[in-house]
């Protein structure tokens, strides 16, 4: 199933997704949902989700009826800004280093 679905996003949902300068990548699929990531401009598009329901999902099921779920995965980029934050808020830096002298 698994090869079948990246060919699947890879002919049916990446030239939808390029037309508009973004990209789809397979992460996994566990328990009828199947995981992605959206690359490119799409990751920060205010539609992603609409997105994924109208273009992404229904490609999927048309193939899979017995996927009920198609989730968004954060981007590399997004994690580490996620990680950065979790630093901030506990009273940590973050990584970034303040040289500023009083």
């Amino acid at each position: 199933m698994k090869e079948t679905l990246v060919k699947l996003l890879a002919e049916k949902v990446t030239p939808y997704l390029q037309m508009h300068a973004g990209d789809v990548e397979f992460v996994d699929v566990v328990d009828n949902c199947v995981s992605i990531r959206l690359k490119g401009a799409c990751q920060d598009c205010s539609a992603a989700q609409i997105t994924v329901e109208t273009v992404i999902k229904e490609a999927i099921v048309s193939r899979f009826p017995e996927i009920e779920k198609v989730m968004i995965e954060p981007s590399d980029d997004s994690l580490e800004l996620i990680k950065i934050a979790r630093d901030i808020l506990s009273g940590g830096t973050g990584g970034i280093i303040n040289n500023h002298k009083d």
